[in-house]
């Protein structure tokens, strides 16, 4: 914004912050395939590299509190002379116009980040928790700091960080 000498706007910084996550995730992923063959040992797969799921997970938890903010702001509007403009944006009027499409891209991130990520986590750990070596390994990140009785507490965790951010 300041190179530019403008606001960019409330639709540019929703979609840079749902999309950042996917972009990082592919960029880890890229990674780890170029550095595979410079590995000491021979990796048949990606899951045989628990500490790119390590860092994966990591990212996914570091950019929660973000795209939770940032997907409920659209739903944070103010009344003004007889009209609700957008509290973060006060170009937009809500509940007319182009705020219902960015209401909808917020909806569906808060579905597929907000939600569906604590829902991801705890089928993830739920599934693992009495399984394999290997599968505990790979959700080792979220049960690490939890009593073996509470692998369920990051799914927690994340959705009291979500109703907190609203």
């Amino acid at each position: 914004e300041c190179a530019l000498d403008r606001r960019l706007g409330f639709d540019i910084e929703l979609y840079a912050t749902l999309f950042t996550p996917v972009l990082l995730l592919v960029a880890l992923l890229v990674l780890a395939i170029v550095l595979a063959p410079f590995a000491r040992r021979r990796c048949c797969h990606l899951t045989d590299w628990p500490q790119i799921w390590d860092l994966a997970v990591w990212l996914l938890l570091l950019q929660f509190p973000t795209i939770s903010r940032k997907t409920l702001t659209v739903f944070d509007c103010v009344p003004y002379e007889n009209k609700w403009l957008l509290r973060s944006d006060p170009s937009l009027v809500c509940w007319e116009g182009e705020w219902r499409t960015w209401a909808s891209v917020a909806a569906f991130g808060a579905m597929v980040y907000c939600l569906g990520l604590p829902l991801l986590m705890w089928l993830v750990s739920w599934r693992f928790h009495n399984g394999s070596s290997s599968g505990q390994r790979l959700v080792q990140v979220l049960t690490r700091s939890y009593h073996e009785q509470c692998w369920y507490m990051e799914s927690v965790d994340l959705l009291r960080k979500f109703v907190l951010t609203g």
